[in-house]
């Protein structure tokens, strides 16, 4: 499965602010939203790269926007939330 022109851009999106530093509160939220929480199930080769790239990303920025997973955890899937320590 080839990745599509909206993945595409999303990932590139992702790389950008991360490199960039600047993804602001609204710009994780949008990429949280738009994650595919279950790639790890995929038979996909393809989309369970992209998943894992895009978690990634997420987990980068994530100290910098979201230090007690709040936003994170108000728009994941139940199972991915985080009791922050």
């Amino acid at each position: 499965m080839t990745p599509g022109k909206k993945e595409s851009m999303i990932r590139y999106t992702h790389l950008a602010y991360i490199k960039e530093n600047t993804m602001n509160t609204e710009q994780y939220i949008k990429a949280l939203n738009a994650h595919d929480w279950s790639f790890e199930w995929s038979d996909d080769d393809t989309v369970w790269r992209r998943g894992r790239q895009q978690r990634a990303d997420l987990n980068a920025v994530r100290p910098l926007i979201d230090a007690d997973y709040a936003i994170w955890n108000a728009h994941c899937e139940h199972h991915y939330v985080v009791v922050a320590s």
